[in-house]
């Protein structure tokens, strides 16, 4: 026998090493004996861990959020909720008079919030601005900025900090084309990753009609595999140019937030759905409805639940009376209608004539998990499908805090701009004073506004603090602050709110520089605000965080509060549009690429 044959043998299993030894090395008395193999039983697959939906931002014709896109949703075409049906191109379009589903002001911008000149807005596609509007959205609202978007690291450690992982739906290039002096387009996933600072994947895809579900099955893999902590996934559709425009024609922008289910539980995020399983493919030269039942089934066997169980079933089809034919935001529709349903627990109408038992709205009935397929299947195109299902109950939430007796708390707000301050301000008095407060029930007590402030949110050049002894005192500082024109440094009390605290704020824009001794970013420092925080020097936190130290710090821990639902910083957006108006110095369009 030959070596390489005994070699492979003993490799195999089938040659002890004892007679491998003797055969190789010519020993006498040596005999070829073999030992049968036991192959070890097959094991069973086991599913992938689920990922969880923890923010969703979206906007769809005639519905700027997710709130109201529901409700147009339950009874479409019906008073008082607009008519789903196609409209005109809207005014200032450089588009031909035809009728579709268009959004609103997709010119408007604000690029205060990302330290974009004016010139460089102008010159960016406006869908890009739309994405990076979503993006920031999105990452405020699921409290994932700041220290502790700072804190993020992948699970493979390849990427310590801010390891969140971005995939870009984005179709179409029409502002391209009507303004050739523009942002050359490129890679709209990594501009993104890029103005906000994040680390983990980036990639641009473009499959048609299914690029955003695409997109989350590519950012699925990575968070399984370790190689982000977080994934964020946007699309965007405008049509923009009259030489593509088609009547019937859809427009939407839509940006989701995902983390492993175990990872989201553990730190307290708001759960909306949880995705088990998606599968991808093309078909070729056939038909696509063999392949769109491979895909299912494969989804279905991936997460290894029963198709029965399936019971929802969201795709272009029923997405198009509200979106029509909307790209890469397509998935994104239906997407939402599936969220939407699961999070309320209430069935949609199904558009005729699927099921006409489904003319109106119903409750969802209870059982097991309430699960739904979410998919785009086009003739000859890539085809997507998501296996989804509700989100789990949450953790029992800790007692509330009760609010301090005759202590403080130390809240702190920024924003790029002085009125970008007031409003924010303004906006987060509105939250915490409106009927709904109530219903927010356990976790809306001052040391958890305050916590979230300061963990969830980057610090900005224009700043507020503000020392209040419980919620309603808290609203009235900030609705005062919010409510006269004021140069900062001022207190905010006024004859309508006569016991609020003072607000003291500064813009470091005006000093010239933030944090001119250099403090902020030595490790003593830190260790010396964490023991302001531990020891409640609320002065000295105060004037550190108004003279531009970054005071903020992640201080959640696993089975901590749940994230609050706070408002996001306010935006002051403004028209953009060619051609781009001069440059003011903050950033070269060449910049954004």
């Amino acid at each position: 026998m030959e070596d390489r044959e005994i070699l492979t043998r003993f490799k195999s299993g089938t040659l002890e090493r004892r007679r491998a030894v003797a055969l190789l090395t010519g020993s006498p008395t040596a005999t070829l004996t073999t030992r049968p193999h036991h192959a070890a039983p097959p094991r069973t697959p086991q599913p992938p861990e689920p990922c969880a939906v923890i923010a969703f931002q979206a906007r769809f014709p005639g519905a700027e959020d997710l709130a109201t896109f529901w409700q147009l949703s339950l009874t479409p075409g019906t008073p008082p909720n607009p008519s789903p049906a196609p409209t005109a191109t809207p005014p200032h379009r450089p588009a031909p008079d035809a009728e579709g589903h268009f959004l609103d002001a997709v010119d408007a911008f604000d690029p205060d919030l990302f330290g974009i000149d004016p010139a460089a807005a102008a010159r960016l596609d406006p869908q890009e601005r739309l994405l990076l509007e979503s993006a920031r959205q999105v990452l405020e609202g699921a409290g994932c900025h700041g220290p502790r978007l700072d804190a993020l690291g992948s699970p493979d450690g390849a990427t310590p900090s801010r390891s969140v992982g971005v995939y870009t739906a984005v179709t179409s290039h029409d502002y391209a084309l009507l303004d050739p002096a523009g942002t050359p387009y490129g890679d709209p996933a990594g501009r993104l990753s890029r103005l906000l600072d994040l680390r983990g994947p980036s990639q641009s895809v473009d499959t048609g009609a299914s690029s955003f579900l695409t997109a989350l099955h590519h950012a699925l893999a990575a968070l399984r595999a370790g190689e982000c902590a977080a994934a964020l996934v946007g699309a965007a559709e405008l049509h923009l140019h009259p030489g593509r425009l088609r009547p019937g024609d859809g427009e939407g922008v839509a940006a989701v937030l995902l983390k492993p289910l175990s990872a989201a539980r553990a730190d307290g995020d708001r759960v909306q759905a949880v995705i088990l399983s998606s599968a991808v493919g093309h078909p070729g030269r056939g038909p696509h409805a063999p392949l769109r039942e491979r895909l299912v089934q494969r989804a279905l066997a991936t997460a290894r639940v029963p198709a029965a169980t399936a019971t929802v079933t969201e795709d272009s089809r029923s997405a198009a009376p509200r979106v029509g034919r909307a790209g890469a935001a397509t998935g994104a529709a239906a997407l939402a209608r599936a969220v939407l349903q699961l999070r309320h627990a209430t069935l949609l109408p199904a558009p005729a004539p699927a099921d006409p038992g489904r003319a109106q709205p119903s409750p969802w009935p209870a059982g097991p998990p309430r699960r739904a397929l979410v998919g785009v299947h086009e003739d000859g195109a890539p085809q997507a499908v998501l296996v989804l299902e509700e989100a789990p109950a949450p953790d029992p939430r800790p007692a509330p805090h009760p609010e301090p007796t005759g202590g403080a708390r130390l809240v702190l707000l920024s924003a790029p701009t002085p009125e970008h301050l007031g409003a924010t301000a303004g906006q987060l008095a509105r939250w915490l004073t409106a009927p709904t407060g109530a219903a927010r029930g356990a976790v809306c007590d001052l040391d958890s506004v305050a916590g979230e402030l300061r963990s969830g949110r980057a610090p900005m050049d224009c700043r507020l603090a503000v020392v209040a002894t419980d919620v309603p005192t808290l609203a009235s500082a900030l609705a005062a602050f919010a409510a006269p024109p004021r140069a900062p440094g001022t207190n905010a009390t006024g004859p309508d709110h006569p016991y609020a605290p003072p607000v003291r704020s500064a813009d470091l824009r005006a000093t010239g520089a933030r944090d001119p001794l250099l403090l902020g970013d030595l490790d003593e420092t830190r260790a010396y605000v964490d023991a302001l925080w531990r020891g409640d020097r609320l002065e000295q936190l105060t004037r550190l965080w108004l003279a531009g130290v970054d005071v903020l710090t992640a201080h959640r821990a696993p089975g901590a509060r749940p994230v609050l639902d706070l408002p996001t910083t306010a935006a002051r957006p403004r028209p953009f549009w060619f051609p781009a108006p001069p440059d003011d110095g903050r950033a070269e369009p060449g910049d954004l690429g």
